[in-house]
Formats: C-alpha cells, sequence, structure tokens
C-alpha cells in the first residue's frame, strides 16, 4: 500500500462522515453528567469507542460467552452462495459494523463482475474501525466502494 497510485485509488473509493463531530463539547458534557447522575449510573457506550475500545468491543466479540457475532457469521456463511448472485447495483448498509469481518463472507460470495456495482454503506459509532476496515475491504475487494 506503500504505492501513490494505489493510496489515491482508495481514497477515491472511500468517504466517511463522522456524524458524532459536530456534537458540541457542551452536549457532550451534559450527556456525561446525565448518566452520573442518573439512579443507575451510566455513560453512553459512544463515548467508549475510539481506536482502543473498538479492539477492546473486537476482542470481546471473540470470547465464548459472545454469542451475536458467531451466530451472525455462522448466519451468513450459510445464506451468502445463495443470494450472492443476485447482489448487483446495491447498496449494502450494515449497523454496527464493527470490523469487516461479516461483509466480507458476503463479499466473497460476489461474483468479481458484480463487486464492481456494490456500494458498502458501515454505520458504527466507532470512527476508527469504520476507517480500518474500509481500507482493508478496499485492498480486498478493489472494485467496491465504501461509503462510511
Amino acid at each position: 500500500m506503500n504505492n501513490p497510485e494505489t493510496s489515491a485509488i482508495i481514497k477515491k473509493q472511500i468517504a466517511i462522515r463522522n456524524f458524532l463531530c459536530g456534537t458540541e463539547q457542551k452536549e457532550e458534557v451534559s450527556e456525561i453528567i446525565d448518566g452520573l447522575s442518573a439512579q443507575q449510573k451510566y455513560i453512553p457506550s459512544k463515548f467508549f469507542y475510539d481506536a482502543n475500545g473498538s479492539k477492546l468491543f473486537e476482542d470481546i466479540t471473540c470470547l465464548p460467552e459472545y454469542y451475536p457475532t458467531r451466530t451472525e457469521k455462522a448466519l451468513l456463511k450459510e445464506i451468502a452462495p445463495q443470494i450472492s448472485k443476485s447482489i448487483r447495483n446495491i447498496d449494502i448498509v450494515e449497523l454496527g459494523s464493527g470490523d469487516c469481518s461479516k461483509i466480507s463472507i458476503l463479499l466473497d460470495e460476489v461474483p468479481f463482475e458484480n463487486r464492481k456495482t456494490v456500494r458498502y454503506i458501515p454505520v458504527d459509532v466507532s470512527h476508527a474501525a469504520i476507517s480500518k476496515s474500509a481500507r482493508m475491504l478496499v485492498e480486498r475487494f478493489p472494485d467496491i466502494t465504501v461509503h462510511g
């Protein structure tokens, strides 16, 4: 990826918009104070998802006790071969996308000629996770476009 031409191509394929960065610091402080002032104390989870928080969550999803991600991947592995041929000229939106492991299962099955017609739209509270997975995806699947 040190090739400047490759970097330029990848930048054209990736567009990421952060909807949280427009939040005023006053609003963020208010959210935290509200949570810590509540009878049952909490801090909104969006404040934990920097690069380290995202990595920690990905590690948690690999634990035997954490079944949702494992279940989602198993379902995708089962259904991907059946639906992949019809994936053409579409946007794929993934809520809580995290790393790119789940979408990769589906894209592996999409015929090469159809991939260039796919736009992947990952939605996640972690800007770091979306940025990292977007780069990984366009390196692995050079014909897709990512709009996070």
